[in-house]
Formats: structure tokens, sequence, C-alpha cells
């Protein structure tokens, strides 16, 4: 069960002889992640050190659990916060409807980028608030085709794909980055039939719109097709070969993800972790392992992520 697997994780890492922050916060993801949240909370208070990604977990799984009074606090008590503890905080309130005190917290935002005003519209939108979001939408410092673009998959993630394709309709120049959000907005919620027309309609593709497409196929078990637009890539970029290393690892097909794994002429954290997390969570955990260790020899850093696939490995 998750529970013994969890318990046999803390196990492990009470043994640890040398624990880092990262290690730390690793452990407490998993505990965040299970819902385990009384023991999160104790381990949190028990950590020598901490850093603005652990303060991010807490609040987060506080906020997801609607403990947003305990979630406010942990903000208020931050020593320093970024775009992540603001959008924690946020997106808790936003989804328990609580769109007056999300609202609240955007105005007080000391910094507004793209990003910023996407989280708030998203909100706008999941909360049935379409004509806020079109006011806030004029207010925008830009409104360029990035704006439209977020506006878009903001109404398109929340479900509203009536009024995403209707505000897409709209649009009088629609470039690739908005064809390729909606579309890809499409596929993440298994409307793959959708989605793959959308693509097709398109004027132009480009890098992006092609490695958004190998990725939705993996991410929704259509193996056969993101390896056939993968082969027929006229140029390869990093976000290609992680895109197609991480729909065969999702998909259980190990021995073709790391046979690809190996023929990346480079690697990014995001290619370890997604090699290194396949096996884990597909029972290979030897192999996790020992690819773990090959990413220390090669001299590539581990993240987060990559701590907590090698201690689901180990559990």
């Amino acid at each position: 069960s998750n529970n013994g697997k969890l318990d046999d994780t803390s196990k492990i890492f009470s043994k640890m002889p040398q624990r880092s922050v990262v290690s730390w916060t690793a452990m407490l993801t998993a505990y965040a992640r299970s819902g385990h949240l009384v023991q999160a909370r104790r381990l949190f208070d028990s950590m020598p050190a901490r850093n603005e990604v652990t303060w991010n977990v807490l609040i987060g799984a506080f906020a997801s659990s609607g403990d947003l009074e305990f979630a406010h606090q942990c903000f208020d008590a931050m020593p320093e916060r970024n775009v992540f503890s603001w959008g924690a905080l946020f997106d808790g309130y936003s989804q328990s409807g609580q769109f007056g005190r999300a609202r609240e917290l955007f105005d007080l935002l000391p910094f507004k980028d793209v990003i910023a005003w996407g989280m708030m519209l998203s909100a706008c939108v999941q909360n049935s608030r379409i004509e806020d979001a079109g006011s806030l939408f004029d207010r925008l410092p830009e409104a360029d085709t990035i704006s439209w673009g977020f506006i878009i998959a903001a109404c398109a993630q929340a479900g509203h794909f009536e009024e995403s394709k209707m505000l897409f309709d709209s649009m009088s120049g629609r470039g690739v980055v908005v064809w390729t959000t909606l579309a890809a907005s499409y596929g993440q919620h298994r409307n793959m039939e959708i989605s793959f027309a959308m693509f097709q309609k398109m004027a132009q593709w480009n890098i992006v719109s092609l490695n958004a497409m190998i990725s939705l196929y993996g991410q929704n078990g259509y193996m056969d097709e993101a390896r056939a637009l993968f082969d027929g890539l006229p140029e390869k970029d990093l976000v290609s070969w992680n895109a197609i290393v991480a729909g065969y690892a999702q998909n259980g097909q190990l021995h073709e993800a790391k046979e690809l794994f190996l023929q990346m002429p480079c690697k990014s954290v995001m290619s370890w972790n997604a090699i290194v997390a396949g096996n884990a969570q597909n029972g290979a955990s030897p192999e996790a392992l020992e690819l773990f260790s090959l990413m220390e020899l090669e001299g590539d850093r581990p993240d987060e992520v990559t701590i907590l696939a090698v201690i689901f490995a180990c559990s």
C-alpha cells in the first residue's frame, strides 16, 4: 500500500547519515503529496534549515487541503517569498471558491509579470467569472499573443472549452504560440481527436508545436505516433529528446526509454528525472539507482524531483 511505502521511505530517510535541505524537502514533499499533513508539519518544524522550496511545499500542501488559515500563516512567516509562494496560496483560495481573497492577494503582489496575470485570469475562469476575465485582460500591460495564450489556456484548463474556443476564434492574428496552447490544452484533457485536428489545421508548425505534440502523444499513451513524429523531426532539440524519453518512461517502456536516453547528445536534469522516475515508478528500482549513480558520475546535479524518485526507488 501507499502507506507502507511511505513508512519504508521514512525509515530509510531516518537512517541517512547526512541529510541536506534537498533530502529534507524531498521527504516533506512525500508526506505532503500523500496527504499526511500532521507528519509533514512535524518534519518541517524539526528541519535544521529551510529554503523557499521547503516553505512552498508546506504552503501548497495545506492550501490544497483547505486549511488556508495555516497556509496563510506560513506565507506570512516566510523570510522571503517568490512567485511560487504567492501562487500556492493564491491557488488555494481560488480552488476553494474564495475568489475575493484570491483577488486581494493578487492586488498585493509586488510584481505582476505575465505569469501572475495568467494566474489571475485562470482564477476568473475557474470561478466562472468570464466577464471579470475579459475586463482584466483589457488591463494587461501588453495584450500580446502570449497573454492571449494564457487566457485561452486558463479557460481550457478549467474545462471551459467553448469559452476558450470563442476567444481563440475572436483573435485577429493567431500565431503558432496560441494555436499550440489551445491544442495542447485539449490534449491534456484527453481530447486528443480535437487536439490533433487543431495541430493539423495550423498554418505553420515549429519545433515548439511539434515538441508539444510529441509530449501529448506520450502523456496519452500514443507512443507509436510520438516516435514517428520524433523520428521525422528535421532538427531535434533538448525538449524533443526529453519529451520522447519521458513518454516511453511514463508508459513503462523502459528499454526504449533508456535506449534513447543513452543516445541523447546532451542531457539536462529533466532528462535524468524522466528516466530515473520512470524506472522507480515502474518497479525497476535497481535500474533507477544505477542511473542515479551514473548521473553523479557524469557530474550532473540532482534536484528535489530526482531525490524524491530515488527515495521512492529505495522504498
